[in-house]
């Protein structure tokens, strides 16, 4: 799934089927994939861990990309993207009492059981179980710079200390700390230009934030562009407000488009001309801004346009309509 032809889509395995619109020529259907087209780049340099399909805490290997579920509802969520992220705890499955060395900013102990962990040194507090697996408690904090000892009581498995303000995917550890690498996923050259309308379109995304943004930071949702000039996207800002940005030499403003609740599934979808840029947030009214066209080359998930992941994210599904859809189909289109 991936360039299109006319008004077919290509599925896994060669399968084309029509689509019911003419114009889309671009499906992602992530949450029902189980491997990316060919024409999709993506990139991690380790393992890393997420959610099957029975809620089964699984492993994927180096540069495989994650297809990630709620373990609870075993909901589908779609393709994971993630920062750069390290467990500091050893032995983390069966962790024991550990000195650890921290920094003075936020970082977030996780586990999953019905025991406790106490931390003492540079940080005073103590993070409760809530449940076996898949009841997953998280403590976030900002210690002193020193060493931080947590004291381990009962059943704790699959602990987690890192550095931010959020719980990533589970990071494994033995005798050392381990880490798990960034992800880049992106479309480039004719696996771009084969589908990309450059006049005018309308993307349509479906996705949730994996981890709140940091105060002060933005989660990319995706990016389409040339270069770290220009280009135009869907992000996140720390309240959790959704923006359709576009950048160019005369940096442009974003369009603030809607709010949401922190790590709530979303679907967004912007259409642009010349001068003119309108988008709408699950199912809500259409705002617009001017805009001015910049060159496209390039679309990345989860990220700015020159690959900088800034944060945790399941991108559902995106799709491409090489028109610009009107108001009314951007709230339909936007409607859960």
């Amino acid at each position: 799934m991936g360039l299109l032809k006319s008004n077919l889509i290509t599925l896994a395995g060669g399968v084309s089927t029509p689509t019911v619109d003419p114009t889309l020529v671009l499906d992602l259907e992530f949450s029902s994939m189980t491997a990316l087209p060919a024409s999709i780049t993506f990139t991690r340099a380790s393992v890393a861990t997420y959610f099957d399909q029975n809620g089964a805490l699984q492993t994927a290997l180096a540069n495989a990309a994650r297809f990630d579920h709620d373990p609870t509802t075993l909901e589908p969520l779609g393709l994971l993207l993630e920062v750069a992220g390290t467990n500091s705890l050893l032995n983390s499955a069966a962790p024991g009492t550990q000195n650890v060395t921290v920094t003075a900013a936020p970082w977030t102990l996780s586990f999953y059981g019905t025991g406790s962990v106490a931390l003492s040194g540079a940080y005073v507090g103590t993070l409760v179980g809530t449940g076996p697996f898949p009841a997953r408690a998280s403590l976030t904090f900002t210690p002193t710079a020193g060493t931080l000892t947590l004291t381990v009581t009962g059943s704790v498995t699959q602990a987690q200390l890192e550095l931010g303000p959020n719980p990533t995917s589970y990071i494994a550890t033995t005798a050392a700390a381990a880490t798990r690498a960034v992800e880049a996923a992106s479309m480039t050259g004719a696996n771009f230009s084969g589908w990309y309308n450059a006049p005018t379109g309308t993307f349509c995304i479906a996705a949730r934030s994996t981890a709140k943004p940091a105060s002060g930071s933005t989660q990319y949702v995706f990016t389409s562009g040339a270069d770290g000039v220009n280009f135009q996207n869907v992000n996140l800002n720390s309240e959790v407000v959704v923006y359709l940005g576009a950048y160019t030499v005369s940096a442009q403003p974003s369009i603030n488009i809607g709010t949401i609740a922190a790590k709530e599934r979303f679907q967004a979808a912007f259409n642009y001309v010349e001068g003119d840029k309108r988008g709408s947030l699950n199912g809500a009214g259409v705002v617009s801004d001017a805009y001015t066209l910049g060159p496209a080359t390039k679309l990345s998930f989860g990220a700015t346009q020159t690959g900088s992941v800034t944060g945790g994210l399941a991108v559902a599904s995106l799709k491409y309509y090489n028109v610009a859809k009107s108001d009314a189909e951007l709230i339909e289109l936007t409607t859960p």
